[in-house]
């Protein structure tokens, strides 16, 4: 995955997990080169995140529509498949309109987002059980309450 300010799961330097974190045009051509290079079957990208200020508004876009454009680009001359983390209406409809193969989560889509994935034809992935599990446990699993209401 490639993830630059995705909110405080993605960390701002180096790698977390499976993650690199990039901060320009370059980096992004770059990593998902280097990631399809080693091996990636899917280039994931992360285009929202959770700013702490910001709990209330759930997770907010932190790519724009050209870079996301661009890592598919890339990784599509390689033959590579990009799957996106989306859980805002303006994400989901960015990453569909920016060649996005497969949408994860598509949390709170308004109707031009619903618009645009359907004009791409881009299937979702949307998790439910997640999110179900989010709310009956996540007070027991230790969930700040901003996010069980997310």
């Amino acid at each position: 995955a490639v993830g630059g300010t995705a909110g405080r799961l993605i960390p701002e330097d180096g790698l977390r997990g499976y993650a690199q974190v990039v901060r320009s045009k370059d980096e992004i051509v770059q990593t998902v080169r280097r990631q399809i290079k080693h091996g990636a079957d899917w280039i994931k990208l992360h285009i929202t995140g959770l700013i702490p200020r910001q709990l209330k508004r759930g997770e907010i876009t932190v790519w724009t529509q050209e870079e996301i454009r661009l890592a598919c680009d890339t990784a599509h001359a390689l033959h590579t498949p990009v799957v996106a983390h989306v859980r805002s209406a303006e994400s989901t409809r960015d990453a569909a309109r920016a060649g996005v193969d497969l949408l994860l989560h598509a949390t709170n889509m308004d109707e031009e987002a619903i618009e645009a994935v359907m004009e791409a034809q881009v299937p979702l992935v949307p998790t439910l059980t997640f999110q179900a599990n989010l709310a009956d446990y996540g007070a027991a699993a230790g969930a700040s309450p901003e996010l069980i209401e997310i």
